[in-house]
């Protein structure tokens, strides 16, 4: 008998934009993996087209993009920001904060993700 073993990145991002709070607030997501006990902030029109684009992701598509909690949404053949997005409430941002490590980097889960962010944080 033998087993296939699925596994899959599962990981949600926070439209974190409060005064209150240190960091790119204005420009980025709040992206935290469930798996780890760390976050990132994603800058935001990278974080919406990734989720679009085939050549980042496996499945990139409407779907993916639709799976972000409303930060980004399909616009015809892309994923884009979706400007009309409400932030998440200020307790919760600051409570992911708290309670993970910041790291730098993007989301796991890239095709190419050692070579695209090496070139992403040398930008930042």
């Amino acid at each position: 008998m033998y087993f296939l073993l699925i596994t899959g990145i599962y990981s949600l991002a926070y439209k974190c934009n409060y005064s209150e709070i240190e960091g790119p607030v204005w420009s980025s997501v709040l992206y935290k993996e469930e798996s780890l006990p760390e976050v990132k902030w994603i800058e935001i029109h990278e974080y919406c087209r990734a989720k679009g684009d085939t050549s980042v992701y496996d499945d990139a598509g409407q779907g993916k993009c639709e799976y972000s909690r409303n930060i980004c949404k399909w616009s015809g053949y892309s994923c884009v920001m979706n400007e009309m997005r409400e932030n998440d409430i200020l307790e919760e941002c600051q409570s992911l904060l708290r309670d993970n490590t910041l790291v730098d980097g993007l989301d796991r889960g890239r095709n190419y993700q050692d070579d695209y962010e090496d070139d992403y944080i040398a930008k930042c």
